[in-house]
């Protein structure tokens, strides 16, 4: 059996059954990762050298906790989907974040439990905030047993939403800007790669020129949305939403920028919650410009 099939047809069910086996989960396939992959870690501790100003053997451990906190994530999926009703308390109260009319796009990165993150604001706000993620379709290439994984989560965090997912392409972006026109909030990731969709833009992040998606600019643009930006993070035993700054888009000659100077300061407070260290493309890659 490979890697892959024992990781999520044997080892995640069990890591389903309780929470410390998921953090038992989470310290395995973090090792096993950090040690099969050598030219993606050595990208990964590159990046966070550079951008935290640490040393190498630093950099490392911090990677090792990136790709553990990748797998708890995978881990609490599993586990609130065995124990739906255990999701409700897994979040720190009170609400953190200030509701106010109009349309919204909360944007947040690939850290901590964005998913479950998107749910617990969902059944909170009050409203029909919908996710928008990059379908799993053939280009977005994955092993078949996380693809079978990550297609029964997104079923289950799609039920439990009581929505569906709205995806990036050209069909989905027109139901995204209806709903951000009809005054309801969208919810996306900010830090989606942009060798990943068919628009990205160049931008810095601590000094480094990289590419990202650009659909979340055109969008607040096109609906006059601001960006709440925030981040949802693990604590010992709970999650916790953490709110950034409100970007607003009229005000900002570059939306992208603004946006990404809020969410910085989450990157390196939680560095090794980041999932995203070795996959930003450099700017002057213009493949997918």
């Amino acid at each position: 059996m490979d890697w892959s099939r024992l990781r999520y047809d044997r080892l995640l069910p069990q890591a389903a059954k309780s929470r410390r086996g998921g953090d038992a989960y989470a310290s395995l396939v973090a090792t096993v990762e950090w040690r099969a992959d050598r030219r993606r870690r050595a990208a990964a501790g590159r990046r966070i050298a550079r951008w935290l100003g640490v040393g190498a053997a630093r950099a490392a451990h911090v990677y090792w906790r990136c790709l553990r906190s990748e797998a708890r994530e995978e881990a609490d999926a599993a586990f609130f989907m065995a124990h739906p009703g255990a999701l409700a308390a897994a979040f720190d109260e009170p609400f953190p974040l200030p509701q106010r009319p109009g349309p919204v796009i909360y944007a947040t990165l690939h850290l901590g439990s964005p998913v479950l993150g998107y749910l617990h604001l969902r059944r909170r706000l009050g409203a029909d905030l919908a996710l928008v993620a990059r379908a799993l379709d053939p280009g977005n290439p994955m092993a078949e047993a996380k693809r079978r994984f990550a297609l029964r989560k997104v079923a289950w965090a799609e039920a439990t939403a009581g929505r569906a997912f709205l995806a990036t392409d050209g069909a989905a972006m027109l139901r995204v800007r209806a709903q951000l026109r009809a005054g309801q909030p969208i919810f996306l990731l900010a830090d989606v790669p942009g060798d990943a969709v068919g628009r990205s833009a160049p931008c810095t992040l601590f000094g480094e020129a990289v590419r990202l998606a650009s659909g979340l600019t055109t969008l607040a643009r096109i609906a006059a949305s601001p960006v709440q930006t925030l981040v949802v993070t693990r604590g010992r035993e709970r999650l916790a939403v953490r709110r950034g700054a409100l970007v607003e888009a009229a005000s900002s000659a570059d939306l992208l920028a603004a946006v990404l100077d809020a969410l910085a300061p989450f990157i390196r407070a939680h560095a090794d919650e980041w999932w995203m260290w070795p996959y930003l493309p450099p700017a002057f890659d213009t493949a997918t410009g």
